[in-house]
């Protein structure tokens, strides 16, 4: 089957350049998503089927126009490298962007059942704590539920589906060096 262009909509960014950026429209989309500064999803530069996917699912909850899409050059040598690079490589974009809050989506996210009052819920409370990262949906090695909060607290474990980090942590996350640790393990 041929793979369908990108549509202009789109965000996406290599290096320091920002293709086809569209105007931030904030009535448009749920209120938990104003939450987080900086939005973006990683995506292989060669795999325009997955953003075109992508694009499609981010669409479906109305947050397409906030996200920007970094493309990625595969690594030569170790997957888990590149993961690792990617995902840093986002968390330094939007400390430089002056964001408070960071949120990072793979380019194989998909929002089934999403629930964007539970998110605002979520956000509220983020709001009013202090906090380092918080997941839409990972495996976890334990929970507890946070009393009256739209929250739990979790022993991360990996195969996260999207999470958002505060800034203080992604300073923290920036400084860590490849050590042939996968990016899930070490955060």
């Amino acid at each position: 089957m041929p793979q369908q262009p990108i549509p202009q909509q789109v965000r996406q960014s290599r290096g320091n350049r920002i293709d086809n950026v569209q105007t931030h429209n904030p009535e448009a989309r749920p209120c938990g998503w104003d939450f987080f500064d900086r939005i973006y999803c990683i995506s292989l530069d060669d795999r325009s089927d997955r953003r075109f996917q992508a694009r499609d699912q981010f669409a479906s909850i109305n947050l397409l126009d906030r996200v920007e899409f970094v493309l990625v050059t595969r690594h030569p040598l170790n997957r888990e490298q590149g993961i690792f690079e990617s995902h840093i490589q986002c968390l330094k974009r939007g400390l430089a962007a002056g964001a408070k809050t960071i949120l990072i989506f793979e380019d194989d996210v998909f929002f089934k059942n999403f629930d964007h009052n539970a998110l605002t819920r979520a956000c509220r409370c983020l709001h009013k704590k202090k906090w380092n990262a918080f997941f839409l949906g990972c495996i976890t090695s334990g929970s507890r539920r946070i009393k009256k909060h739209a929250l739990a607290a979790v022993t991360y474990r990996c195969l996260s589906h999207g999470y958002a980090v505060h800034h203080d942590f992604a300073k923290k996350i920036i400084r860590e060096k490849w050590q042939n640790v996968p990016y899930d393990t070490m955060l």
